[in-house]
């Protein structure tokens, strides 16, 4: 497993389940780092799934469901401006404007990103979402 460079990682952001119901709150927390030269976007986000998987065996729980209670869920939000439309990823990520539990930690670790669909920047998207 190879160690990420440059990581930065914001502040928790407390939110309610999203997609489902359940009486847990969720602990949200961004995390940026840089890419190594040769990485792919389908490379980090295998990368990623297999940390996931492992934390989750570790924890004796099981990530079954698309909306469940699990111990870590990670997702792949967006790297710098790359487009990926494929069934294993899509970046940026579809629903991250619909998501103030991902907009609140890109803007402390991104604030300058813009979405390369919109156009938008992180501030915009957060404001047209909690207006």
């Amino acid at each position: 497993m190879r160690r990420w460079k440059g990581v930065r990682v914001s502040s928790i952001v407390e939110s309610e389940p999203w997609g489902y119901d359940s009486s847990n709150m969720f602990l949200n927390q961004g995390v940026a780092f840089e890419c190594s030269e040769g990485d792919t976007s389908v490379s980090v986000h295998n990368e990623l799934q297999h940390i996931q998987n492992e934390i989750c065996a570790a924890s004796h729980r099981t990530a079954e469901g698309r909306y469940a209670d699990r111990a870590i869920d990670i997702d792949l939000i967006a790297i710098d401006d790359f487009v990926v439309d494929s069934p294993e990823l899509q970046l940026p990520h579809p629903r991250m404007h619909l998501r103030e539990f991902v907009l609140r930690p890109m803007l402390e670790l991104e604030p300058d990103w813009v979405h390369p669909y919109s156009g938008k920047k992180v501030t915009q998207m957060l404001a047209e979402l909690t207006k």
